[in-house]
């Protein structure tokens, strides 16, 4: 049983949620997607908060700590490996017999596919879904189990009166991709075995303007490569089938030289509408559909009471570390115009990473601020930074590919007094994170990653 194990991390970990080592007893690691849900005095608070401070106790008026009561590095950036902090991660028993159940049927398309199905149950919004390759089948098969090669394909609801939109592809981009598998994440499954994982929606669905995950809509999950197709025409209708298909495949039939006087092996059954090919080989595993339920609306901003605002306006699709980037706005929420001493080095970073948890911070700055340092916001407008994260991120925190979400921290311990001014003064958290994805860093994409075997008589 995997309910209630606990999971001791790894230290390479790249596909975002999850790490392992070995194939059956494995080390594990999650990144909470939902980095918000940490404790404010520890990490990365629910929502923006803010309030009014006295002065610092020295009487300067330079903060004597980083935004969460840490001091802050000295050096310009935090330096030591002790900021990476890993959470565990225990599996959900109950997500795993939802999986195991929804395979249990036929075949969404009727093809039988060496007796392999695939299911993706999603959770709660910003939290990862877990995935799972399941042997229903009678003769054991080699699996490509690479979540690179996941892809999910997301139909919009329909809205009263009007035509569904047309579905969104959620992908890695092409030189994420495997063109071919990979020795080392081929994994030979016996019958009534199977393989699990976690992955977060938000790595394929990255850079999508709004987000296609929204109470209604209809998720379907393949894993592989895609299949060749051509058009027939039956009872005066165009369909889709697919012919034969050539390598790459995601799963293969293990074949073994039989004794002389062996009983042949009975030949795999495959529905009519199959190619010869899934007998032997399989080009592409398909999830049956899941409809993601009311918890998917997006959530209400709370009503903090703070004049501003702070909110990661973009993140970035970063090709390599240096890349990374993200934008961050302080908006006027008042109906009154309001000064604040604002600048790019009084932000402060935490990230949830495929690795662990961390914090990015410049070095302290000793500047007094002159009186055109402090900006005047009108009410609703904003003033925008954008910082590149591997100048105050702890060296290599960056080198994991996958996704990084990143919340920000603004310490306003300015009121401009002196020149007689009454600015805002006190912390701001970010509400929704910003989302980085990294395509390359010092580990391969995924890096050391292997799913967890089960059995599924456990569950």
């Amino acid at each position: 049983m995997v309910a209630g194990r606990r999971f001791a991390p790894s230290a390479l970990c790249a596909l975002s949620i999850a790490c392992a080592s070995g194939a059956s007893s494995t080390a594990r690691v999650r990144v909470d997607a939902s980095a918000d849900a940490r404790a404010s005095d520890g990490g990365v608070a629910a929502s923006a908060s803010a309030s009014h401070s006295e002065a610092p106790p020295n009487g300067s008026s330079e903060p004597a700590a980083g935004g969460d009561g840490v001091p802050a590095a000295t050096d310009g950036a935090a330096t030591s490996d002790a900021a990476l902090q890993t959470p565990f991660f225990e599996f959900d028993a109950d997500r795993i017999r939802e999986a195991i159940a929804s395979t249990a049927g036929e075949p969404p398309d009727g093809r039988s596919r060496l007796g392999l199905r695939l299911a993706v149950v999603p959770t709660e919004p910003g939290q990862p879904w877990l995935v799972g390759v399941f042997h229903r089948g009678t003769h054991p098969v080699r699996v490509t189990f690479d979540l690179r090669l996941l892809e999910l394909e997301i139909r919009p609801p329909a809205t009263s009166g009007q035509k569904a939109p047309k579905p969104v592809t959620c992908t890695l981009p092409g030189g994420i991709r495997p063109d071919t598998p990979e020795p080392e994440l081929q994994i030979e499954l016996q019958p009534g075995e199977g393989l699990i994982d976690l992955v977060d929606p938000r790595l394929y669905c990255f850079g999508k303007r709004e987000s296609p995950l929204v109470p209604g809509a209809e998720v379907v999950a393949t894993l592989g490569w895609p299949e060749k197709t051509k058009t027939v025409w039956r009872k005066g209708k165009a369909e889709t089938v697919a012919v034969e298909q050539q390598p790459p495949f995601v799963a293969r039939r293990v074949t073994t030289i039989p004794e002389p006087d062996a009983v042949p092996a009975e030949p795999v059954a495959r529905s009519e509408s199959a190619p010869a090919s899934d007998a032997e080989a399989v080009k592409k595993l398909v999830a049956s559909t899941v409809t993601l339920g009311p918890a998917f609306a997006p959530p209400k901003a709370p009503d903090t009471g703070a004049p501003f605002e702070l909110v990661l306006v973009e993140g970035s699709d970063a090709p390599t570390p240096r890349d990374a980037r993200v934008t961050v706005a302080l908006i006027n929420r008042s109906s009154e115009p309001q000064y604040v001493f604002f600048r790019r080095e009084l932000l402060n970073f935490e990230v949830s990473a495929p690795h662990g948890f961390f914090t990015c911070r410049p070095g302290p700055d000793r500047r007094a601020p002159e009186r055109q340092s402090f900006v005047r916001v009108a009410p609703g407008e904003r003033i925008t930074a954008t910082s590149r994260l591997v100048e105050l991120c702890p060296e290599a925190a960056l080198g994991v590919p996958g996704l990084y979400l990143i919340h920000a921290r603004l310490h306003a311990a300015h009121s401009g007094f002196e020149f007689g001014l009454d600015a805002f003064t006190g912390r701001l958290v970010s509400r929704e994170p910003a989302l980085v994805r990294i395509h390359e860093g010092w580990s391969a994409f995924p890096g050391q990653h292997a799913p967890e075997r089960i059995r599924m008589d456990d569950f």
